[in-house]
């Protein structure tokens, strides 16, 4: 197929394929399993053409899961951000209002829109911890206010982390990595007392902080050949880490990564730093075919994530490759493997892929099928990109 044209009965395949995999994504929103519904959320709000992503997004916004809510406030920020749909701030500070709204999804809302409000909306931003007196609440209230330049919620944000009462919530970690705050000492001397599964994203969020110390405890753990599951839990962090503060320490992390004993632990370095310009195609190759699940999942993370640069660094020979190992995996005996590589494909535009995901839509699990109906509409807009 020549880039730029799509054959006639290729768009009309597309096409009805497209309609049923919104339909696999309507009946996703329905679902009593919040990861199915957090996917629809996100999808639906994020690429329906109606203003504000339709009828749903109000249900999406008034779900009982914080996370579907939260799915669905990103994807309308997203839709704001690009600049493709400015109606949507209206919702966001209609959300902004709610009163029945979780400390952590306000706190992550308001994050993404410090600078984007007026001054009314900017002093509630800046004055809503007062209202709060549990240190898990007032968590991520003070954080917002604090970047507003609210010394005293600065205080208070870090008399909340020292009382080291933080509940599961890594959005939180995620949007204080990105304040800027001068925090991170407080984090290095409270994370130890935080939940043990706390402990690698606050020693991250530090990290984009531009915190020295965090990177060591990081590099140790990396090192621990005893626990090399911890090691690819602080890679998989790492790999998110988006500061420029962060960026040195991560790609120093991922090289030791790299070298390390443990198979797995060095195939992930190896996949990660691909995205620096750090070794050949090959290597994905090597680990799609793998018989170690970890290092396959891997793989088609590394795919799914620096897609852009492999496509433009590899031959049509390896990128053919990638794409025949990858309808490989879509048989492999572990779901995780199958649901890796159901993401990738849709970053692929080869002509078999649509057929392929428009099979999958009616796959038994119902994950699968989501994961399907977003990785066929992904492979869609990119072929109308290419009509433009």
């Amino acid at each position: 197929m020549v880039v730029g044209v799509v054959a006639p009965q290729v768009e009309t395949a597309l096409n009805s394929a497209e309609d049923t995999a919104w339909e696999v994504l309507y009946s996703g929103a329905e679902s009593l399993d919040v990861s199915v519904r957090l996917l629809s959320a996100h999808e639906l709000v994020r690429y329906r053409p109606e203003p504000s992503g339709g009828e749903y997004t109000q249900r999406f916004l008034l779900d009982p899961s914080p996370y579907v809510k939260r799915a669905a406030l990103n994807a309308l920020i997203e839709r704001f951000e690009t600049g493709e749909d400015p109606a949507a701030l209206a919702l966001l500070l209609e959300s902004l209002h709610q009163e029945d709204i979780d400390p952590y999804t306000w706190g992550h809302l308001a994050h993404s829109l410090i600078g984007l409000v007026d001054e009314g909306d900017t002093n509630l931003i800046g004055g809503k911890w007062e209202s709060e007196s549990a240190p898990y609440r007032v968590l991520p209230l003070a954080m917002v206010a604090a970047e507003t330049g609210n010394t005293l919620a600065q205080t208070a944000l870090e008399a909340a982390i020292s009382a080291a009462d933080i509940p599961l919530e890594l959005t939180f970690f995620d949007d204080c990595g990105e304040s800027g705050l001068a925090i991170s000492s407080t984090l290095m001397a409270s994370y130890e007392m935080f939940e043990e599964v706390l402990h690698i994203p606050a020693l991250v969020c530090a990290l984009e902080l531009g915190d020295e110390s965090a990177e060591s405890v990081l590099s140790a753990m990396i090192r621990s050949v005893s626990s090399p599951e911890r090691a690819l839990e602080v890679l998989d962090f790492v790999i998110e880490a988006d500061t420029s503060a962060a960026d040195g320490a991560a790609y120093r992390l991922l090289s030791q990564a790299r070298e390390s004993e443990n198979q797995v632990v060095a195939a992930y370095g190896r996949g990660a730093l691909l995205s620096f310009g750090e070794g050949e195609p090959e290597v994905v190759i090597e680990m799609l075919g793998s018989p170690d699940r970890e290092i396959r999942v891997v793989a088609l993370t590394t795919l799914s994530m620096w897609w852009d640069r492999l496509g433009h660094t590899s031959s049509r020979r390896q990128r053919v490759d990638f794409h025949d190992s990858m309808l490989a995996l879509l048989s492999d005996p572990n779901i995780v493997v199958v649901l890796s590589a159901v993401d990738a494909i849709g970053h692929f535009a080869f002509p078999e892929d649509e057929a392929v995901l428009s099979g999958l839509l009616q796959d038994d699990d119902s994950m699968v099928r989501v994961r399907a109906a977003s990785s066929l509409l992904r492979l869609r807009r990119r072929a109308i990109s290419w009509e433009e």
